[in-house]
């Protein structure tokens, strides 16, 4: 049986990264939608309901973080599974941009470095939609 096909919107002003990203996704068979800022990733994420929003904590127009907390105001997306993407360093910094406490509290599964190998962020949007290995 084949699994779901998951929606992924991905916001982020990083075209060369977004194309990478977006042709891995979609070799494993996600159903992958980008905008390149903060405002867009609202409007798109009313549109399209993602079961997953990867966030860029640095754009134009409105950054990853703030989109965040507009999108909470809305309480279709109470629920809706939440990554920030970031070029900083290591998980030593993560607690720079947010407390984890706070942002499991608030909804926010994890932090993708754009450093990170493409298997490994693989991996973590698989972990993070409840993709059994191999399915």
């Amino acid at each position: 049986m084949e699994r779901k096909k998951f929606v992924i919107l991905i916001a982020d002003d990083n075209q060369d990264f977004l194309d990478i990203l977006i042709a891995k996704l979609t070799r494993e068979k996600f159903d992958v939608h980008t905008v390149t800022d903060g405002r867009e990733a609202i409007e798109m994420a009313k549109e399209l309901r993602p079961d997953l929003l990867i966030l860029d904590l640095e754009m134009p127009v409105m950054g990853g973080m703030e989109a965040f907390f507009e999108l909470r105001k809305d309480s279709r997306f109470s629920k809706l599974k939440v990554v920030f993407i970031t070029t900083h360093g290591d998980d030593s910094e993560k607690t720079a941009w947010v407390d984890d406490k706070f942002a499991r509290e608030e909804g926010i599964r994890d932090f993708i470095r754009k450093t990170d190998d493409l298997d490994s962020i693989v991996k973590q949007i698989l972990r993070i939609l409840r993709v059994p290995a191999g399915a």
